[in-house]
Formats: structure tokens, C-alpha cells, sequence
């Protein structure tokens, strides 16, 4: 019988990483173009970046003072709605 040449290593326990790192890109699926009907600065933004979010949902909030004085200039009987 021929001889052979063996090469053994003890093995030990370590953790180990089981992530893989790669460069790409995320896409969506759907894209959605958000147009108010009026101006005006935004003051307060009710949805989070990521959040879902149905058709009717109240996303932000515009500050219409501006839009209201100018409604007052043109017609001096407009009533502004009462808000909160």
C-alpha cells in the first residue's frame, strides 16, 4: 500500500458573520406625485417617510393666513372656517 501525506488543522469554535456586503440600489414600486391645490408654507408634516398611507389620509398641513387675506381683499364678505 502506497503512503499518502496528510495535512490536518484542529478546529475551533469562533463566531462567524454571516452578512454579505454589496453595493446596488433600492427602487420603488409605485411613484406618487403629491400637488396641493392651493400655497402656502408647510407647518406641520402628519406622515413618516416609509409609512403607508391611504387615499383620504391627511399628509400635512398648509398654513393659509396669506390665502385667507388675500380671499378678505377681493371680498370683503368671505367668512374664513373656523379651525382648531
Amino acid at each position: 500500500m502506497d503512503s499518502v501525506i496528510v495535512k490536518a488543522t484542529s478546529v475551533y469554535p469562533e463566531k462567524i458573520n454571516p452578512a454579505i456586503y454589496a453595493l446596488g440600489s433600492v427602487d420603488f414600486l409605485d411613484k406618487v406625485d403629491i400637488v396641493s391645490k392651493t400655497a402656502g408654507n408647510i407647518v406641520e408634516i402628519k406622515a413618516k417617510e416609509g409609512e403607508k398611507v391611504k387615499k383620504g389620509d391627511v399628509l400635512l398641513h398648509i398654513d393659509t393666513l396669506q390665502l385667507e387675506l388675500e380671499r378678505k381683499k377681493t371680498n370683503p364678505h368671505y367668512k374664513a372656517p373656523f379651525l382648531l
